[in-house]
């Protein structure tokens, strides 16, 4: 292969920046003309319970306070620049996931190195539909997990693996899904002397956010965000947007118009 054949197949292809423009218009839309799910006015009354009532007081309060205080934090931030600006919290909340996601593409890109198939992978993710409704359109923290993990694995493949730590720590001022990896990243690192060092730098940068201590002492916090329960995802109307119960019965008639004998299995499945 010639040094010319060889500097173009490490380019993108056309149409990879045309997906990477549909995803962006796709996300554009949603963040902008549209309302999202439920989360949206659910995070902007947590939002306002922050403004009103301090964090620690919001946390006492309210028993459905359920994130770290870090992003609760920032999201309240993101309210008052609302009240200030005019622009709808909507848009506010779910703007930044939607350029983080954006983060994750161009990371598997890296991730995937050499490989031929790297551009059709990256794009795959960014116009898969989940991560286009997680980032633009739920209004939710959840592509923050996708972001921080694949980050992660991108720098332990550089063998930077303190960075790695740091990152994985500050992912847990987000959302604590990412510690489900921390058994994998730690059985990926190969020196006993390495693995305490990664869980020691990521516990010290968890611990940074000094407000989950102080929160902790109550009780609230550890029962509120550690015992997180997750629900459907519905829209603003209270219609699921996602999940076995969308995509199977958008093929077979629902549940209600099934004999009566097969509900329960149906309903089961």
């Amino acid at each position: 292969m010639t040094e010319n054949q060889d500097r173009s197949s490490s380019r993108p292809p056309v149409w990879f920046w045309s997906a990477i423009a549909l995803g962006a218009a796709l996300r554009f839309y949603l963040v902008v003309f549209t309302d999202g799910t439920q989360d949206v006015a659910i995070w902007e009354r947590h939002a306002r319970d922050v403004r009103d009532l301090g964090l620690i007081g919001y946390y006492h309060v309210d028993p459905s306070a359920n994130h770290p205080p870090f992003i609760t934090e920032v999201e309240a931030l993101f309210l008052r620049v609302s009240d200030a600006t005019g622009v709808p919290f909507r848009i506010l909340l779910r703007a930044p996931f939607a350029l983080l996601d954006l983060g994750t593409t161009f990371l598997l890109l890296l991730l995937f190195g050499e490989c031929r198939w790297r551009f059709l992978a990256a794009a795959a993710y960014w116009l898969n539909p989940l991560s286009i409704i997680f980032s633009a359109y739920h209004g939710n923290t959840d592509s923050a997990v996708a972001f921080f993990l694949v980050l992660c694995v991108w720098l332990l493949s550089k063998q930077k693996l303190v960075a790695a730590a740091v990152f994985l720590g500050v992912s847990l001022w987000i959302k604590l899904p990412t510690i489900l990896a921390i058994p994998a990243f730690v059985l990926f690192i190969p020196d006993w002397r390495k693995r305490f060092q990664f869980l020691a730098v990521c516990r010290c940068c968890r611990a940074l956010d000094l407000r989950s201590c102080i929160i902790a002492g109550s009780g609230n916090h550890l029962e509120n965000v550690f015992g997180y329960r997750a629900q459907l995802l519905h829209t603003t109307a209270g219609v699921p947007s996602w999940g076995p119960s969308v995509v199977l019965f958008s093929v077979i008639a629902p549940p209600q118009n099934w004999p009566l004998s097969f509900r329960p299995a149906v309903i089961f499945f």
